[in-house]
């Protein structure tokens, strides 16, 4: 992927891969043991509320609960997670630090969340029923399915419609 994609579209992700095929997969491994530095020095913007959007959401609390299924995890373990995807959010919404962001756990919620798999509607978890998953996958779904989201209300409502929107299509 070019870096001006990466830059135009906020391409950016810490977990990010690059796909190897099978095919390609014997040249690659070559090309590599002939490289003499495996690091890359990356560039770019950065989110610069994003300290504040956790500090604001984690007040400081070394405990917090997951919005979606409601345990308690040591804040390391909970994402300060954009209900609309930031780079759909005019600056107006990006600025909206009480209620574009969410707690979301690193367990499993704020995946599933942003993979489309749980969505909240009028304050309920629900999920999406036909997307491939395991069994493992579908428990955890069921176990916080029909639970109340802890941030919804009146002035989230619109970001969880957003994101409803997007699932549906």
């Amino acid at each position: 992927m070019s870096q001006r994609l990466q830059d135009d579209f906020d391409l950016r992700s810490e977990t990010y891969y690059p796909e190897v095929s099978l095919e390609n997969r014997t040249a690659e491994q070559k090309r590599l043991e002939g490289d003499r530095e495996l690091d890359v020095k990356g560039g770019g913007s950065y989110r610069k509320e994003q300290s504040f959007l956790r500090a604001n959401l984690f007040r400081n609390t070394p405990i917090a609960k997951c919005c979606m299924c409601g345990e308690n995890y040591p804040v390391r373990f909970l994402v300060a997670a954009h209900i609309k995807k930031r780079l759909e959010c005019s600056l107006e919404e990006k600025k909206d630090f009480d209620n574009i962001v969410a707690p979301m756990c690193k367990f499993g919620c704020d995946e599933l969340f942003e993979k489309g798999y749980i969505f909240v509607e009028e304050g309920t978890v629900k999920s999406r029923q036909k997307l491939p998953t395991t069994n493992r996958v579908k428990t955890y779904i069921q176990s916080i399915t029909s639970k109340r989201c802890l941030a919804w209300n009146a002035r989230s409502a619109s970001y969880f419609r957003w994101q409803v929107a997007q699932i549906s299509v």
